[in-house]
């Protein structure tokens, strides 16, 4: 059995036809929760249907390609705080010209995080679309996509059928110490991407020092929180916005334990990533803000 087949049959069944029947649909938006096998599955999707059978064959002529000339990825660049509206514009012009094959798939990673100019253009291309060209919005944040985008598009939900197993195996996958991953599970259940940031067990202790020191109500834990946030997050975005998605998974994790003041922090991640990502407010201001 095929490894998207077994942790998400529905969804294999499904595009197993549009893979038989070579009818794509023009647009499809994957969502679900972070680190469970969106993008992947996109991507082995178009490479089946480029080759006729699900999962693709590994022989034929258009399974030869590392990277297929008619699948295109658009994701954010390094530095990049959001999908810019040139990425997508360049994807458009890339649907333009005829496939090197019969059909064009069109990815977007993390869609969730495109300008209103990017969204935009999207809709443009979608309302106006090549008969060869399929586009698909991956994101983990389906309410961040406006409605026009959603009307158009054919909405697949991703969740793995044994949601236990799947992330135990990734994370054995990943982790070698027992102990380590017996804590990571406790909370990567609420969201396996989390399995996928952990660079070190290092790194996670550290995040994990500052999440415990920003929920204490003891004025030293506070200055404890201030200190960590000066050392290791600085002016450094991407570390801010991974401490925001761990602080997330943290206050899921704990609902009972926190009770009402799970909310208000929720409210204040919620501030903080508007602050970060559309004020571009200085990261140490914008997380010591949480504690306040």
């Amino acid at each position: 059995m095929n490894f998207f087949e077994s942790i998400f049959p529905e969804n294999f069944r499904f595009f197993s036809e549009v893979v038989r029947n070579s009818s794509s649909s023009r647009a499809y938006i994957f969502w679900g929760p972070d680190g469970i096998g969106k993008l992947s599955f996109a991507k082995f999707f178009a490479r089946s249907f480029l080759c006729g059978t699900m999962p693709p064959c590994g022989f034929c002529s258009q399974c030869a390609f590392e990277e297929h000339p008619d699948v295109l990825v658009v994701s954010r660049k390094e530095g990049d705080e959001r999908l810019k509206a040139e990425y997508v514009r360049e994807a458009i012009r890339f649907a333009r010209f005829q496939p090197y094959s019969f059909f064009k798939f069109i990815i977007f990673s993390e869609a969730h995080l495109m300008t209103q100019q990017s969204f935009s253009a999207l809709l443009k291309a979608i309302e106006e679309p090549k008969q060869y060209v399929t586009y698909i919005l991956v994101t983990s944040k389906i309410d961040f996509i406006p409605p026009t985008i959603l009307s158009r598009c054919i909405r697949v939900r991703f969740f793995p059928k044994d949601f236990n197993t799947f992330v135990m195996e990734k994370l054995k996958g990943k982790f070698q110490n027992e102990n380590f991953i017996s804590l990571v599970h406790k909370i990567a259940y609420f969201n396996p991407s989390i399995i996928d940031m952990i660079e070190s067990e290092e790194e996670f202790s550290k995040i994990w020092e500052m999440i415990e020191s920003a929920v204490a109500e003891k004025p030293e834990f506070k200055s404890n929180f201030i200190n960590l946030v000066e050392y290791y997050i600085g002016q450094d975005r991407e570390k801010a916005r991974k401490f925001l998605d761990f602080f997330e998974v943290f206050l899921l994790s704990n609902i009972e334990k926190l009770k009402s003041s799970s909310i208000t922090f929720w409210e204040k991640i919620k501030r903080a990533r508007m602050m970060l990502d559309t004020y571009f407010i200085n990261p140490k201001f914008v997380l010591t803000s949480i504690i306040f």
